[in-house]
């Protein structure tokens, strides 16, 4: 309440009207819970400056928390275009996760190319191209080259379990499962990482690990990756 009475109280006081006060209040209405109060305040900020990045980039986020994921796409499009490059980086960044609500995979992948050119050391536009590219079939040597960069600007389970997967899908299995035993002392209860590793130790023949570690994986009721584990673990024990 002192926040948005000090916005108002310096509005109150400027002779002309500016949309960074009103982007200002914006935000602090949005933390208060007062969604339409906010979203009035963005939408006056844009009538002062259509062009207003942060106000195109805090409505694209209402749209998509509303489910109108067209809307906020081109709400983050528009404030990519009117922002600087750490902002812009954030804006197609933001596309690129609403692509893949979307399920729009190469608008995903374009997306995430374009954050990299903006801002060619942003982690997790890193780590997610090297996963797109992976499972989709691209180039295997630029995901590596990303999931490396992702891996050593922030080492953790989701960048190595993504640097282990680019390894598995390059036929590399030794050097998978050295990187999902890194991802998995980060994160020791995650079924998907002791899937992947699993799926890695069994191409290299350690069947009996491999073994345990699905089993261990399908105690989890809301592992995503169910049916693919248990595929694999009645092919392993009917070898």
């Amino acid at each position: 309440h002192e926040a948005l009475a000090a916005v108002r109280k310096a509005r109150a006081g400027q002779d002309v009207e500016t949309a960074d006060l009103l982007d200002l209040q914006g935000r602090i209405e949005l933390i208060a819970g007062n969604r339409s109060a906010a979203k009035q305040s963005f939408e006056q900020a844009l009538g002062l400056d259509p062009e207003h990045a942060s106000t195109l980039l805090a409505l694209s986020s209402l749209a998509a928390s509303e489910g109108d994921l067209g809307a906020a796409i081109d709400l983050a499009q528009q404030s990519a275009k009117a922002s600087r490059r750490a902002e812009k980086a954030d804006a197609l960044y933001f596309a690129a996760e609403l692509s893949t609500r979307q399920g729009k995979t190469a608008d995903t992948i374009d997306y995430l190319q374009q954050t990299l050119r903006s801002s060619p050391g942003h982690v997790e536009a890193a780590n997610n191209l090297a996963w797109e590219l992976a499972e989709s079939g691209g180039n295997l040597d630029r995901a590596l080259e990303l999931a490396m960069l992702a891996a050593r600007g922030r080492p953790s389970a989701t960048t190595l379990d993504t640097l282990g997967w680019v390894q598995l899908k390059r036929d590399q299995p030794r050097e998978a499962a050295r990187a999902f035993e890194a991802a998995l002392s980060e994160a020791p209860d995650s079924a998907t990482i002791l899937y992947h590793l699993a799926l890695a130790l069994a191409s290299q023949g350690d069947t009996g690990r491999a073994k345990e570690l699905l089993r261990e994986s399908l105690e989890d009721p809301d592992f995503a990756e169910r049916p693919q584990a248990q595929l694999e673990l009645t092919r392993l024990e009917g070898s």
